[in-house]
């Protein structure tokens, strides 16, 4: 997800996102179009919407994933955003369902606090959101096919799942939390003690918050293990050489969070400056996952 709604074309540098569309990852014609389906992907976590709620909001964004799945204009999204993804998708023939199916998963940011009460409603939304832009992308690189959707919804889980638990307190902060509330029960965590972190300066977090985060770590690690062991080897070598360094990279910033004891508060978020991610595109390139 995006830091910023007024800047769709770029993504942080320091963070693994190989279905942005950026760096080595398509090419040519393939990238242009990669970068208008991130646009729309980006739009939709501020969609336009009107002062609606209830049904009634409901509603709204079921017209436009009507619309979408048509390739009919729409609202949600501006019109440069949404006229470049339908040509991106015409383009390369892929399916208008996977950017209608974003529009309905879009919804969800309109609420004022984002609450997911178990891991399969988390999932099942992913399915929604993450899962078919990763497939607009895996398309466009050749694979996309039916038997790949689990290992591409695990490695798209596994991007999303690092990205959000890197940024939790900035989340929470915006009274948004993308995991299962089931999980804060279990380790006796509230979201107020997520989102303001330990009281004192160089404190460290308190262990059942270590515990925790630690086990939103290995969730993660364990999607995108999936799916890296699954993809890796399906797809053209320049596109694998790619999602390696991305897949190392993720790795590499959970390892960082792991080794200060998961804490998010006191200090910068875990990057990927220059020279680790020149470390990143080494090991990629030996084949070795340095694990």
């Amino acid at each position: 997800m995006p830091d910023s709604p007024d800047d769709r074309n770029a993504v942080a540098p320091e963070l693994p996102r190989p279905f942005s569309g950026r760096l080595p990852w398509l090419h040519g014609e393939k990238r242009a179009a990669a970068r208008a389906l991130w646009r729309w992907h980006h739009a939709l976590t501020d969609p336009r919407a009107p002062r609606l709620d209830g049904d009634d909001l409901t509603a709204y964004f079921e017209a436009e994933r009507q619309k979408a799945a048509a390739r009919d204009p729409l609202e949600v999204v501006p019109e440069d955003v949404w006229r470049a993804a339908y040509d991106a998708s015409d383009a390369h023939d892929l399916p208008e369902a996977l950017l209608a199916r974003q529009i309905g998963a879009a919804r969800r940011f309109k609420r004022e606090r984002i609450r997911f009460p178990e891991r399969t409603d988390l999932d099942a939304w992913l399915k929604t959101w993450a899962l078919p832009h990763a497939l607009l992308l895996a398309k466009l690189a050749g694979a996309g096919h039916s038997w790949q959707e689990r290992p591409i919804f695990e490695l798209a889980r596994g991007f999303f799942l690092t990205n959000r638990l890197l940024r939790l307190p900035q989340d929470l902060r915006a009274d948004r939390l993308f995991f299962p509330e089931t999980d804060l029960d279990q380790y006796d965590v509230s979201p107020e003690t997520l989102r303001e972190g330990p009281p004192g300066e160089g404190q460290s977090p308190a262990e059942n918050v270590q515990r925790f985060l630690w086990k939103l770590s290995v969730r993660a690690r364990d999607a995108l293990a999936q799916g890296q062991e699954a993809l890796g080897g399906e797809l053209p070598r320049r596109y694998a050489w790619a999602l390696r360094c991305y897949w190392l990279g993720a790795l590499d910033l959970l390892d960082q969070l792991d080794s200060r004891d998961h804490d998010l508060w006191h200090a910068s978020p875990p990057r990927l400056p220059w020279w680790r991610r020149s470390q990143v595109y080494l090991q990629a390139f030996l084949g070795r996952s340095g694990r």
